[in-house]
């Protein structure tokens, strides 16, 4: 039955997310985007880089977010 849904839907999500792992973790349907200021940029302009490689990634796959 359904017993195996959560974990084949989070080996899916980690296969998903695999290109951006180094920023954004996954637990389930949960995403951690860590960012830290490197090269002379802020940790606001690195974050913001890291929510739009997330978030095209996304729509590639035709995921949303909520």
């Amino acid at each position: 039955g359904l017993k195996n849904a959560p974990a084949t839907f989070n080996r899916c999500v980690t296969h998903l997310l695999r290109s951006v792992r180094d920023f954004a973790p996954s637990y389930f349907d949960d995403v951690f985007i860590h960012s830290r200021a490197v090269d002379g940029k802020s940790v606001v302009e690195i974050h913001k880089e890291h929510l739009r490689k997330l978030f095209a990634l996304m729509r590639k796959h035709k995921h949303t977010r909520t």
